[in-house]
């Protein structure tokens, strides 16, 4: 693998792609002066950007079982393993000590493990958590939370959770997030609304059709909240959120039946990410959940993962302090909460030579910093070429790595201020983050296209009535098209969409434009018969200020 190579041609493809979405047919000056900033200040800063230096990760496989034989480690979940390889010596830890050990006073134990990225950790605790669970199932009743902070990492354990319940009829989940449908249309119903809701109703269902049959991915999960309130799953994928919500809602208090005490189960992912506030939060969340459900956070099995430990100069208080965390985080005792690491094979093969440092770095760190293992002003390539230099001097050892680096994709938008402009372009800004000692009167608005001229545009929402006359907000942050957005305002609001561009005329092309001018934090209508100098232009009837082309929610133009 060439490292610097890899990183090279990446960027170029990037910037090829960044130019051709954002920098394509530029008809005119102004679309030019985007282009020229885009291609020499903003692209270049998304690739690898200063404050994202690359990293490696040791790659080295963890040990397999070896304390007990490894048919009697599978045992432990029952007929769960189906990989022909063995189990990992911290996967039989984690069952073992979540299924067969309790505590002096006969309390279930739990677990925090800490091994690396792609060590099995989801293995750890969901086969455990299912083969309990399938020993003793309760018909519509809430046993297992899991909670996540992305909804993508509960999209990926979907597909996990699924490959455990081939075969079964009696366990069934939900993804309870945002995504998740109130309720199917009525089979009647052929509106369009409908018709989209059954489309995202078969998405997350994986509906797909197999030998003239129609087939579901995802045969286990329930997938509307009607169905979930009617008939609640074993298990219950959300994030931290959605729980309170769910806690906080009339309508979802069917899902905590105090007499039942029917939770067993909470796993927690990436727990060491709860810190600070974010941990206190957690914590009370956790209790609240407990009270809910009639239940004491010592019969519960937690199941939580963390960064790895026992690197430093006190691995024992290390694991000490572990445990207080995990332990005041889930209100169980310390001695409940077992951490769990994991060894990686090959720390006799580290190379003896000048490298043995930056390979023990990698070796016992999850991720390592390149400007770590070669400090100094080199440049990312340059680094990565050293990278490539020492993986070549060690290519007859066992030692593999990984490193990972990281673009920004302006899928969440470039942005701008109205009041800074220069020969017909906006300036850009590639994150929409102002620094708290940045005094800003002018907030940063979403930058976009016109899909039919191919000028840059800004939308914001202007108040253009009343006292706050000339006030105007950004939009917020939404999947939608901007235009979708506009088309769906209503004709009664005092708060107006504007499509807002720059103009060196006095009315730009277009029905219903007005020129406008930023004057203390606020827009304001100029002369009439102004011009000769670039100003703001903005329409406030849904059109582009530019070619006066009107976008329907649909995206077809008038």
């Amino acid at each position: 693998m060439n490292f610097a190579e890899l990183y090279k041609n990446n960027r170029h493809a990037v910037t090829r792609a960044l130019t051709a979405m954002w920098c394509g047919e530029t008809n005119n000056t102004s679309q030019q002066a985007y282009a020229k900033q885009l291609k020499e200040e903003v692209i270049p800063e998304l690739f690898a950007p200063k404050d994202s230096i690359p990293v490696a990760q040791c790659m080295n496989l963890y040990k397999s079982v070896f304390s007990v034989p490894a048919e009697q480690a599978k045992s432990i979940v029952g007929e769960l393993w189906k990989n022909e390889f063995d189990p990992y010596e911290h996967q039989y830890q984690c069952w073992n000590t979540l299924l067969n050990e309790r505590t002096s006073d006969d309390k279930p134990k739990s677990i925090c493990v800490t091994t690396g990225t792609g060590s099995g950790k989801t293995e750890c605790f969901m086969m455990p958590l299912i083969y309990d669970l399938l020993q003793n199932p309760k018909q519509n009743e809430i046993q297992a939370l899991f909670l996540y902070p992305l909804n993508a990492l509960m999209e990926d354990q979907k597909e996990r959770m699924e490959e455990l319940l081939v075969g079964t009829d009696i366990i069934t989940y939900t993804v309870y997030n945002g995504d998740l449908p109130e309720d199917e249309p009525n089979p009647t119903d052929t509106s369009d609304e409908a018709n989209r809701l059954r489309r995202r109703i078969a998405q997350i269902r994986g509906e797909y059709i197999e030998d003239g049959e129609t087939k579901y991915r995802f045969a286990h999960m329930v997938y509307t909240r009607k169905m979930v309130r009617s008939n609640p799953p074993n298990i219950i994928l959300t994030n931290p959120t959605m729980l309170e919500y769910i806690l906080l809602r009339d309508k979802d208090r069917v899902l905590t039946v105090r007499d039942k005490k029917s939770l067993r189960w909470i796993a927690i992912d990436e727990t060491h990410s709860y810190n600070g506030a974010g941990a206190a939060e957690i914590a009370m969340l956790l209790r609240r959940v407990l009270i809910a459900f009639n239940v004491q956070a010592s019969d519960i099995r937690f199941a939580t993962s963390s960064a790895t430990f026992g690197n430093g100069a006190d691995p024992v208080k290390e694991r000490e302090q572990l445990q207080e965390f995990v332990a005041g985080i889930t209100g169980l005792k310390k001695d409940q909460v077992v951490p769990i690491g994991g060894e990686r094979i090959g720390e006799n093969e580290i190379p003896n030579n000048h490298d043995e440092e930056r390979w023990k770095l990698i070796f016992h760190k999850d991720y390592v910093s390149l400007d770590e293992l070669f400090p100094g002003n080199n440049s990312v390539e340059e680094k990565l070429q050293l990278m490539d230099e020492m993986c070549e001097r060690a290519e007859a050892s066992k030692m593999k790595v990984k490193v990972h680096y990281f673009h920004r994709v302006p899928n969440n938008g470039l942005f701008i201020r109205l009041n800074e402009h220069n020969d017909g372009a906006f300036k850009i800004y590639d994150k929409n983050v102002i620094s708290e000692d940045e005094a800003v009167e002018s907030p940063l608005l979403e930058l976009s296209r016109c899909k039919q001229c191919g000028e840059f545009l800004a939308v914001a929402r202007i108040t253009l009535s009343g006292a706050e006359y000339g006030k105007y907000e950004p939009v917020e942050a939404d999947d939608s098209d901007i235009f979708d957005l506009i088309d769906n305002e209503e004709d009664n609001s005092e708060k107006k969409y504007a499509i807002i561009g720059l103009s060196d005329v006095s009315n730009q092309f277009g029905d219903n434009n007005v020129s406008l001018v930023f004057q203390d934090g606020r827009l304001n209508t100029m002369d009439p018969g102004f011009q000769g100098e670039w100003h703001l232009v903005a329409n406030t009837h849904r059109c582009c200020p530019y070619c006066n082309s009107k976008v329907t929610k649909s995206g077809d133009h008038d």
